[in-house]
């Protein structure tokens, strides 16, 4: 009888161990994971930014490369939206949108991406778009030139100054199967000389 309380209780600490070893293998992978998530990536080919960072501050991110064909600096700013956007299947789960200001060759670009989803975009499509408090005003936006439809561009030197003396912009875009949806960004303290 002693035996087997004795057995009964060293097979209690071997489970309990187990559990407290795969515990600790699960916590060191997911940090893997977040560390990787938290890498920002640049595309070769479109030298768009496709992945963003995750922040909790949502405040300017900077970050330089070279036009391999020109040899040329390219530099960006991006700050991502304020919340996630919520869509339904396949979409769901959560898509991160992200404003990004792109410089290249003496020429800037502004987009917004979306982690996950569809902008719907037309030639003669206009989102509108709110700095601060004051009224709305509508702001023409184009697909890019591979025809994908997670980003949209707008006329960069149209909202280029307003960005840099406001502190938030909502941007509403036209969703596929979602419909219109607000994103709002913190653009405060923008640092961007070009």
């Amino acid at each position: 009888m002693e035996n087997k309380k004795q057995n009964s209780s060293k097979i209690f600490w071997i489970i309990i161990t187990i559990i407290i070893v795969a515990l600790i293998v699960k916590c060191n992978s997911n940090k893997d994971v977040e560390h990787e998530l938290s890498k920002e990536s640049l595309t070769d080919s479109s030298t768009i930014i496709t992945d963003t960072l995750i922040s909790t501050e949502h405040s300017w991110e900077y970050f330089e490369d070279e036009d391999k064909m020109t040899s040329a600096n390219m530099y960006y700013a991006m700050v991502e939206a304020n919340d996630l956007l919520d869509f339904d299947s396949p979409y769901d789960g959560g898509s991160k949108a992200s404003f990004i200001l792109r410089h290249k060759d003496s020429y800037g670009n502004a987009y917004v991406k979306i982690s996950k989803g569809q902008f719907i975009v037309h030639s003669d499509t206009k989102f509108r778009i709110r700095f601060d408090n004051e009224k709305p005003k509508y702001y023409s936006v184009s697909s890019p030139s591979d025809g994908s439809s997670d980003l949209v561009f707008f006329e960069y030197y149209q909202l280029i100054d307003n960005i840099k003396k406001h502190k938030k912009m909502i941007v509403e875009a036209e969703f596929y199967r979602e419909g219109m949806r607000a994103i709002e960004f913190n653009i405060e303290n923008l640092k961007w000389k070009h």
